[in-house]
């Protein structure tokens, strides 16, 4: 929970520096850049430092291809969008997730018609964002990207790649 509530408050102040953008710029391409921009920019701030944490990672061990590590590090999260859930709708999904189980899959379940359709919405993408950025890449042309990002919010297997591990501890770190 302190991880939980130290990411509240990176995201209050969520910003990109020049040096972030200029390190997008030089792992993504133009098409992949426009699905990373597409993202709230505090998921943009979480996915720099989650790329920066990864490269880290990375440097610890031998035989990490680290240009592929920091894209997928960048893309993890394109399958949410601006307006998707906000921050407040980002908090009160991670509330009703970790409180409210059994409540946030009968919000998901509503119809998108009536109060609930930003709740029902908002847990569908924060529960699928990797099956949805997974297809966006996929669609790109981005098939190993696409794989990998896929599985990252899955339990671990012994047959995961070192990149999709690293991925996976860098973006729980941030």
């Amino acid at each position: 929970m302190k991880q939980r509530i130290l990411q509240f408050f990176h995201a209050l102040t969520a910003r990109l520096r020049e040096r972030d953008h200029a390190f997008v710029r030089r792992f993504l391409r133009e098409e992949e850049r426009a699905l990373f921009y597409a993202m709230d920019v505090i998921d943009q701030r979480h996915a720099v430092h989650t790329a920066y944490t990864a490269l880290q990672l990375a440097r610890a061990e031998d035989g990490i291809d680290e240009i592929f590590l920091v894209r997928i590090a960048l893309l993890h999260d394109v399958g949410r969008v601006q307006g998707d859930l906000g921050l407040w709708g980002k908090v009160g999904v991670v509330l009703l997730h970790r409180f409210l189980p059994q409540l946030s899959r009968r919000f998901a379940a509503l119809s998108r018609d009536g109060a609930f359709g930003f709740w029902r919405h908002a847990l569908y993408v924060y529960d699928h964002h990797a099956e949805i950025g997974s297809e966006k890449l996929r669609l790109l042309g981005c098939g190993k990207e696409a794989a990998v990002i896929r599985l990252h919010h899955s339990p671990p297997a012994s047959s995961d790649a070192a990149e999709l591990r690293l991925l996976r501890q860098a973006d729980s770190m941030n």
